[in-house]
Order: C-alpha cells, then sequence, then structure tokens
C-alpha cells in the first residue's frame, strides 16, 4: 500500500513538473514555438516521459488554462447576481477579468492557435471554447440588463461591445509586464473609464459639443481644419 502510495505520488509530481516547465515556456515563448522537446528538455526528461501523461501539447495547454476559465465563469455568473447597480457590476466584471491575469490563458484566445498541429487545434477549442461562449454570454447579459436599467447605453449589438472590451483586456497578454510600473488595479481604473466613458448616453454629449463648434470663431475651427489636413 506504501508502495503504490510512493508511485501515485511520484507520478502527480511528475505531472506537476511538467506543468510548471510548460508554464513557463509557453509564457515566454508562446505555445505554438513551444514542442514536446522544450518541454522535455526544461524539464531534464526524455520526450517519451512527456508524452506518457500528456498525448499532445494540446493536452498539457487545456490542464493549464482549464481552472482559470473555470473561475472566470463563476466569478462573472456571481457578479451577475449580485445587488449592485449596472455601472458597479460593469466594474467588478472588469476588475475579475484583469486581475485573472493568466498570459498562457490569454494567449490562447487573443491569437489563437494558428500555425500549430490541426489535433492539436482542435483538442484545446473543443475544451475551451464552451467556456469561453458562457463567459462571453455573461458579458453581453451585463451589457444588455444595463440598458434596460436606463444606465447603459443600448447597443444594436452588444456583443460587438463586447468582443471591443475583451479584446482590449486581453491584448494585455502582448504588453503588460507584472514587474513594470503599471499595476493590474491601476489598469482597471483607466479600462473602466474608457469602457465607463463609452457606454454612457453620448447623444446629449453630441448635442452640447455641436453647439460650443457653432459658437466657435472660424479662425479657430479653420486652424484646426488645418491642423488635421496637416
Amino acid at each position: 500500500m506504501g508502495e503504490r502510495l510512493q508511485k501515485t505520488q511520484k507520478s502527480q509530481q511528475r505531472r506537476e513538473d511538467i506543468l510548471a516547465c510548460a508554464r513557463e515556456l509557453f509564457e515566454r515563448k508562446g505555445f505554438a514555438n513551444t514542442s514536446i522537446n522544450d518541454i522535455a528538455q526544461a524539464c531534464g526528461i526524455k520526450r517519451e516521459n512527456v508524452y506518457y501523461y500528456y498525448p499532445s501539447r494540446g493536452d498539457i495547454l487545456i490542464e493549464l488554462v482549464r481552472p482559470n476559465n473555470q473561475v472566470l465563469v463563476d466569478g462573472m455568473e456571481r457578479i451577475l447576481a449580485a445587488n449592485v447597480t449596472p455601472v458597479t457590476r460593469l466594474f467588478l466584471a472588469l476588475q475579475h477579468h484583469i486581475r485573472l491575469f493568466d498570459r498562457v490563458a490569454l494567449d490562447t484566445v487573443t491569437v489563437g492557435l494558428r500555425g500549430i498541429a490541426h489535433d492539436d487545434r482542435q483538442s484545446v477549442h473543443k475544451e475551451v471554447r464552451p467556456l469561453y461562449k458562457r463567459y462571453e454570454d455573461c458579458w453581453v447579459q451585463l451589457i444588455e440588463e444595463g440598458a434596460q436599467a436606463g444606465v447603459l447605453r443600448t447597443m444594436d449589438n452588444p456583443k460587438l461591445v463586447v468582443f471591443a472590451i475583451l479584446g482590449m483586456c486581453n491584448w494585455l497578454t502582448h504588453w503588460y509586464d507584472p514587474a513594470g510600473p503599471v499595476s493590474l488595479d491601476g489598469i482597471v481604473d483607466v479600462f473602466f473609464n474608457l469602457i465607463a466613458g463609452g457606454l454612457v448616453d453620448a447623444s446629449r454629449l453630441k448635442t452640447a459639443i455641436g453647439k460650443e463648434l457653432a459658437n466657435l470663431p472660424p479662425t479657430l475651427l479653420a486652424t484646426a481644419h488645418g491642423a488635421a489636413s496637416a
């Protein structure tokens, strides 16, 4: 019994070691540029040993991103059920997404899986897509309910708004440096200001701007036009 337990623990440790090495490589090189050989070398084991635990790179990636994706969905569903205003709900949803920053998981949905083996791509999409689809639907629900409450603008295509929001957030994978001067909470504040500003009813603002433009001296308008043309 003791020997069997030791084997089980050793097997679990090997799995965790492979995942840790794979995550580091995926973060540094990207999924498409990391091979099973790379992972095996980083772990100090033979390629066959990696295949024993994970038949493909896709299986490794699924194991890495599944927990975070589930946390995203679960958290979003709790936010939707919270007794708060639509604007607060929007802030919480944005904060939830950005605070769970995971370069590997975001890389999976932002750059896709172009240039990799068909089998890898199929297995990852089969696992990841249903969860992410549910997550997108939660965001659409948030936008629609905010519009119904008269707090957010009514959009002809709320899904397009969601794609814009998530696209902006997910692009963090291309530039965000955890060791840099900008914190995730700082990013939340900036992004929220941008998004909330875009979702308020801008019709009255446009009317006010139109009135101001009508009262500007022609010389100022000409200067602005000239600068834009230059």
